[in-house]
């Protein structure tokens, strides 16, 4: 009687051990996405974001052919994708803020407004404008991140 306690004890453990096996990559991954408002906070070390999981929940995106390019709400960095995770955002953004708006980067519609997820594949420091209490920023330093892929949610 004592072998079948011991062998049920083992069944146990090895049952308790597979199913965290399974489950941690999962509550791994749902742990390490990073949440910010504008995106503030990728400025000062943007290249320790690379290959991290970040939504940023106050931004715009435009369709900028052949590109999706999102930005934090009054904060001096983008987003470039070649693709967006949902068909019908990305036929969305081509409509409403496609490439034939005049002035979409500078001047975004509440039809652009979105708060968006990534994870960057590399990151940049380059000179472009932003938009800052209502007025253009020219000629500024630019976080440019890259990433294959962006969810938007309008």
């Amino acid at each position: 009687m004592q072998a079948w306690g011991n062998f049920m004890s083992r069944f146990w453990i090895s049952f308790f051990a597979a199913a965290l096996f399974l489950v941690a990559p999962v509550l791994a991954k749902v742990a390490t996405t990073l949440i910010f408002r504008t995106g503030r906070e990728l400025l000062s070390a943007p290249q320790k974001f690379v290959g991290q999981s970040i939504t940023v929940s106050d931004g715009f995106c435009v369709y900028d052919e052949p590109n999706v390019v999102c930005f934090g709400n009054e904060t001096p960095f983008e987003v470039k994708a070649s693709s967006v995770s949902n068909p019908q955002d990305l036929a969305r953004l081509m409509d409403k803020c496609g490439d034939d708006l005049p002035g979409k980067e500078h001047d975004p519609t509440p039809d652009c407004t979105y708060s968006f997820s990534f994870v960057p594949t590399r990151v940049r420091i380059g000179v472009g404008d932003y938009i800052l209490h209502d007025l253009v920023q020219s000629n500024k330093r630019l976080v440019l991140f890259e990433a294959p892929i962006l969810e938007v949610k309008h």
